[in-house]
């Protein structure tokens, strides 16, 4: 768990960039913001950020698909908006966006959840729906950046259940019967 006012600040930049741009798209506000955003052959990475000859880029893996993808861009927009100074020197990279990678990373995924999934959206979706994996899918993002949000949400103050319902229960139980 993060501290209170640790997650909300970054919750807070996140707010600010959605709506400074007036829009949740991590495409348009990297653009907006001067962010190049870039398709590679990465191996095993999902992305990077870094800034080159002050230029900043946003390097996304060339395999992902466009859930990932959009998540992906959304989090590396979030070390643009969080850890520039630090990517200045060194390129910031993830193999695996939810698998911790420390505070840098917890904390990107922070940034994310808050970017792309709004505090109404997801308090509509969640009374509509039943479980995480239909949330997920109705506001079209990865189930564990839910849970990530849903800790945001829990900080500002809402009466928000933790979202840890396993998301794989139908793929297990389907083995099962296998």
């Amino acid at each position: 768990m993060r501290a209170v006012s640790e997650l909300l600040g970054i919750a807070e930049a996140a707010e600010k960039a959605a709506k400074v741009y007036g829009v949740r798209d991590p495409y348009e506000i990297a653009e907006r913001e001067g962010v190049r955003v870039c398709r590679y052959d990465l191996g095993s990475l999902n992305g990077m950020y870094t800034v080159l000859a002050g230029v900043p880029f946003i390097a996304l893996g060339a395999f992902l698909g466009k859930e990932e993808a959009r998540l992906v861009c959304a989090h590396e927009l979030g070390h643009h908006f969080l850890h520039k100074s630090l990517a200045e020197t060194a390129a910031l990279s993830d193999s695996s966006i939810f698998s911790g990678g420390g505070r840098l990373e917890y904390e990107a995924n922070a940034f994310a959840a808050e970017l792309l999934i709004g505090d109404s959206a997801l308090l509509d979706a969640a009374k509509v729906c039943g479980d995480v994996a239909c949330i997920a899918a109705e506001l079209e993002v990865h189930p564990e950046l839910l849970a990530v949000k849903g800790e945001i949400l829990r900080k500002k103050g809402y009466d928000f259940n933790p979202l840890d319902i396993n998301v794989d229960f139908l793929r297990k139980q389907l083995r099962k019967r296998n």
